[in-house]
């Protein structure tokens, strides 16, 4: 017999939480050094996929397969303008995520670039 007050207490595993398990998908996917590029860049505004291949040196391919990966986990979504396909951020809040993450990335080689080299 379970404890009266056991409907009260969080779950045991916070997994099971579906905007936990999002969450985790979401960071999971930003750790891909593209799709971490794609976000930061999306931050921005909107841009075009030729836009995105040519900023990041890569082809339409790849970026639509990393953006599929993207827009399937709900992170970005696509809009059409005659032959153009413009993508943004699919969550408003992805940016201050994405925008913090780079910043603390710029933080991290700032402080490397200053810190005396070790010896071997």
């Amino acid at each position: 017999m379970e404890p009266a007050d056991s409907a009260a207490r969080p779950a045991a595993c916070p997994s099971h939480d579906p905007l936990v398990s999002d969450l985790i998908e979401a960071l999971r996917l930003l750790g891909h050094p593209l799709r971490f590029n794609l976000i930061t860049q999306l931050a921005q505004g909107p841009v075009a996929v030729g836009d995105l291949a040519a900023r990041n040196g890569v082809s339409l391919s790849i970026i639509s397969q990393q953006l599929a990966l993207l827009r399937k986990a709900g992170l970005v979504q696509g809009r059409r303008e005659v032959k153009q396909v413009f993508y943004s951020l699919a969550r408003p809040r992805m940016a201050e995520v994405a925008l913090a993450l780079a910043e603390m990335t710029r933080t991290e080689a700032a402080l490397n670039d200053s810190a005396p080299a070790r010896p071997c």
